[in-house]
């Protein structure tokens, strides 16, 4: 049912009408690609996103214990990572809580440039959708470019009417 070279399960918990089970594998039921965590829904085996691990040695990684409290199941156990987060030692999964970590967005390495221009790079976590816009009044905002566009752009400095501009850079749906 698990399977790696020294599958074991060494942790079970259950929440609702699923069980969950941790230990040292690489896929539940010969199917389903995990990393050391799964879960049964009652038919088959599901991951648990991307499982938990070491990133260094993946081998050495394993959920040692797990304990449920309403919907969320706690897991310990010898690991560095919970999915995309980074976890030392302890996870905590619940279907109803989004943990992914906030997208990163920032603008660098601004420059000036000729003729009251100035250039910056627009930076963001690879599953961010940005808009950078800019305003002269930071009530009115105008979109000057989005991930789908270039990342390093020279921008006018001033607006006409207007000595300053302010430029932002937010997440979009």
């Amino acid at each position: 049912m698990f399977h790696t070279s020294t599958a074991s399960v060494t942790a079970l918990a259950r929440i609702g009408s699923y069980l969950y089970a941790g230990g040292v594998f690489t896929n539940a039921g010969g199917a389903v690609i995990t990393r050391n965590i799964a879960r049964w829904d009652g038919i088959k085996w599901e991951a648990l996103g991307s499982g938990i691990g070491i990133e260094s040695t993946p081998g050495a990684s394993r959920a040692s214990v797990m304990t449920s409290s309403g919907n969320d199941l706690f897991v310990g156990g010898i690991f560095e990572t919970a999915g995309v987060t980074d976890s030392e030692y302890v996870a905590h999964w619940n279907d109803q809580i989004d943990f992914t970590p906030p997208s990163l967005m920032r603008l660098t390495a601004p420059q000036m440039l000729a003729g009251n221009n100035f250039k910056f790079r627009a930076h963001a976590t690879e599953r961010a959708a940005y808009v950078v816009e800019y305003s002269s009044n930071l009530t009115t905002w105008t979109p000057l470019t989005s991930n789908g566009g270039p990342m390093y752009v020279d921008f006018t400095n001033a607006v006409a009417g207007s000595s300053f501009r302010s430029y932002r850079m937010r997440q979009i749906p």
